[in-house]
């Protein structure tokens, strides 16, 4: 039997939540179908290499994209005696893959770019390429804005990969539009033979950016895989939360148990209280005070009150 509402988010919240995000997805989903179609069209006819490997990355971005899409439904069904936690171990999942696909593709980029590099450069119409990366560019400014404003509306793991992956577009357009644009101009001066390696550059340059970010995103979901406890900060947020509303009821923190996988989080706190007897009611009270600030930070937040062993 599925646990009620008060345990998880009103069915309601999590219906509006579901559209909204399984919208977002499809409008990425789109946006990549489009973006690998010119992306592939306008490699084969400018001969560009770092727009042909671009297509590529947004290719397996599509795929990833349309598979979430799918997945999405599963990760908002509450939790049951059946499934514990869900299908949120699911989501922790798909984002270790994604942010591992991110990682492989920037690290197959660099290997091609050093390559290209030691063999001289590459030398492709220049101020075509920058006009086409730039066009990109400012599409995947758009798109970025609104996968932005839909990932501060909904607090999912898949929406931020899916962020950082269009911030990354947007970076490695603009970068080589600016890269590309140059290069059109050193082409005829004393500085020519710098411009075969502009678009390496700047590629390099955007990995080194980006690499950071999705790195921690991997390494996050492969905790939340594990069940091992959340970073420091987000402890120190859960404890900053609970120790004062604990503290009025005459509640002592001793330890916090806290587990997050996916989009979902449970905190147990244990407690010790100079009390012979804890009513009930202030226990009801205490705990509807905790879970409702901490799902104010989390939206799939559930806290549980624990007496430290041997109060009543």
């Amino acid at each position: 039997m599925e646990q009620t509402q008060g345990a998880v988010m009103p069915k309601m919240t999590r219906d509006k939540k579901l559209q909204t995000e399984k919208r977002i997805l499809q409008l990425s989903v789109f946006a990549d179908v489009c973006f690998v179609a010119a992306e592939l069209l306008f490699a084969f006819a400018s001969h560009s290499q770092s727009v042909l490997m671009d297509a590529a990355y947004d290719g397996a971005e599509m795929l990833m994209m349309a598979a979430a899409v799918c997945l999405t439904p599963l990760f908002y069904r509450p939790i049951s005696e059946k499934y514990p936690f869900g299908y949120a171990q699911v989501e922790s999942v798909f984002t270790a893959v994604k942010s591992a696909m991110m990682l492989s593709v920037m690290a197959g980029l660099t290997v091609n770019v050093v390559q290209t590099m030691l063999s001289g450069g590459a030398h492709v119409a220049y101020g075509a390429v920058s006009m086409f990366q730039l066009l990109l560019g400012l599409v995947s400014l758009c798109i970025l804005g609104v996968m932005y404003v839909g990932a501060r509306k909904v607090a999912s793991p898949i929406l931020q990969t899916e962020w950082m992956a269009w911030r990354l577009d947007v970076l490695y357009s603009m970068g080589m539009a600016a890269a590309f644009f140059g290069a059109n101009i050193l082409k005829d001066t004393a500085l020519a033979w710098i411009a075969p390696y502009v678009d390496q550059v700047v590629a390099l340059l955007v990995v080194a950016f980006a690499l950071p970010g999705a790195a921690k995103m991997f390494f996050g979901a492969v905790k939340d895989i594990f069940l091992f406890a959340p970073d420091e900060k987000i402890l120190k947020q859960v404890k900053e939360i609970c120790q004062p509303l604990l503290r009025v009821h005459g509640f002592e923190p001793v330890f916090y148990d806290v587990t997050r996988t996916g989009r979902r989080m449970w905190v147990s706190v244990y407690f010790h209280t100079e009390r012979d007897v804890i009513s009930l009611d202030c226990m009801r009270q205490a705990s509807r005070q905790v879970q409702k600030c901490l799902r104010e930070k989390w939206d799939d937040c559930v806290c549980e009150l624990v007496p430290e062993q041997g109060q009543a």
